[in-house]
């Protein structure tokens, strides 16, 4: 699938999923005048940073802890991340 709603090229760096170049993610922060994108739907592993730590992927899947739920506490440029059981 392709649009912004699927998009996977901010996280994956295959060519099937077209992935973004810095300067891509560049003028995406400039557009917008944020310092980082934060992201979910493409469930990884664990909380991942991509592009120097401008782009964060949260949706993480822990099959080893099934009642464990991650997420991030973004206070200015403090970036904690948050296990909730």
């Amino acid at each position: 699938m392709k649009g912004p709603v699927w998009y996977r090229g901010l996280i994956y760096k295959e060519d099937k999923y077209f992935p973004a170049t810095k300067e891509d993610v560049d003028m995406i922060l400039e557009t917008y005048k944020v310092s980082r994108i934060v992201i979910g739907h493409t469930t990884l592993n664990d909380i991942t940073s991509t592009y120097s730590g401008k782009v964060i992927a949260i949706d993480c899947e822990s099959k080893q802890y099934k009642h464990l739920s991650k997420g991030l506490l973004i206070n200015g440029n403090n970036i904690i991340i948050v296990e909730i059981k």
